[in-house]
């Protein structure tokens, strides 16, 4: 009996030894750092995220449905603003920066290249729109610029907006989107 177990225990030892070595190997081998790049002829995904070895965002390429939601003020605008695919560029404070973006259907289609003001909206974009607009197709296409005030942020023009949105007032908020262009706070 007594050998028994001593075989039983020495089988246990090989057993764990040998598990140990096969579970170091794993290991070293998920977390090796000198390991190729990985090569794919084809690859299918809905986003990809590049970033920093510090985790920061610098760009997204996206479907629309996955899309990047913006940063402003340091934060996301939120998951309820639809964006089309494209690839966003994001600068060294995880600001959105400008970006290229398509999107296309029977009714409307459009592509742009922006470039994004320092915390604030496009400034330059080349653009091409198109849509339907009752029975009548609109297009434009070219280079725009827009003139944004220095003093007044995406996020403090979203902040207002939305302060603006809360009055469910149509009257009040089209008066104060008008007062904010007069200002020439709206690019």
């Amino acid at each position: 009996m007594e050998q028994m177990i001593l075989k039983q225990l020495k089988w246990l030892k090989i057993y764990a030894i040998t598990s140990t070595i096969v579970f170091v190997s794993f290991l070293s081998l998920a977390f090796n750092r000198s390991a190729k790049p990985q090569r794919f002829e084809e690859i299918d995904v809905e986003r990809i995220n590049i970033v920093e070895k510090n985790g920061a965002l610098r760009m997204v390429i996206s479907n629309e449905q996955r899309q990047h939601p913006g940063t402003v003020d340091g934060g996301k605008m939120g998951p309820a603003r639809q964006r089309p695919a494209g690839l966003l560029f994001f600068n060294n404070e995880g600001e959105e920066c400008g970006g290229l973006t398509f999107g296309g259907r029977k009714q409307a289609s459009s592509m742009g290249f922006s470039f994004d003001q320092y915390q604030n909206d496009q400034v330059i974009a080349f653009q091409y729109q198109e849509g339907l607009e009752g029975q009548q197709r609109s297009r434009s296409y070219g280079l725009r610029l827009w003139d944004r005030p220095e003093n007044f942020t995406t996020g403090q023009l979203l902040q207002h907006v939305d302060s603006l949105e809360k009055l469910h007032d149509k009257k009040a908020y089209q008066k104060g989107v008008a007062e904010l262009q007069a200002k020439r706070l709206i690019g």
